[in-house]
């Protein structure tokens, strides 16, 4: 049995790209002209332009894998790198835009895992410390909450009581004979020698 396609009500899905495009050339017809600079590059996906009004608006970029998603959003990278009208806030979590686009004159790296990164310091955050300790350091299904939420206590203390890197060193450093002693017993995980280097001075 064949079925016979039927519009009812709605939108239109339209897979002419030259009709796409004409209507999205129409809404820069309609906006006021001297708020946009027509000279800079358009911001485009899969070859249709965006209308100048509508680029700051939210996009959401959906498919398979190897549909093309990368490609898309590394052409918007592109073409935003050399608007000097925008600035852009990338997560790149496998880092292949960092490897594509990072430029050390205009571009800044968070990462602490980067020795490109800027530096950090837990007073920059708006979030508490007991957020940001709890953010560090996970519960472990196999001990007793007690444990984990008494490293996050002790972590969040001294975030409290420092204002640097220094200062946090300095911290640990008295800590640490403490903290050895009590290898043996379930806070070890989080209490061994190198937990602090690894986790905490960032």
């Amino acid at each position: 049995m064949k079925f016979k396609e039927q519009f009812l009500r709605g939108v239109k899905i339209e897979e002419s790209t030259n009709k796409i495009q004409a209507l999205l050339d129409r809404h820069n017809d309609k906006i006021d002209k001297s708020r946009h600079d027509f000279h800079l590059p358009q911001l485009s996906i899969a070859g249709l332009r965006l209308p100048h009004n509508l680029e700051d608006l939210g996009i959401f970029c959906v498919g398979s894998p190897g549909s093309g998603k990368t490609q898309a959003i590394a052409k918007l990278i592109s073409e935003l790198k050399q608007r000097p009208d925008y600035r852009v806030v990338c997560f790149d979590r496998n880092g292949e835009f960092t490897a594509n686009f990072y430029n050390e004159k205009q571009d800044l790296i968070f990462n602490p895992k980067d020795k490109r990164s800027l530096g950090w310091s837990h007073n920059w955050e708006s979030a508490s410390n007991e957020t940001i300790a709890a953010s560090i350091i996970p519960d472990h299904h196999h001990t007793d909450k007690f444990w984990s939420d008494s490293a996050r206590n002790l972590l969040s203390e001294i975030y409290e009581r420092t204002s640097n890197k220094a200062e946090i060193e300095g911290s640990c450093h008295m800590v640490q004979p403490y903290m050895i002693s009590h290898l043996s017993t379930p806070f070890e995980p989080y209490l061994d020698r190198n937990f602090l280097s690894k986790h905490c001075l960032v």
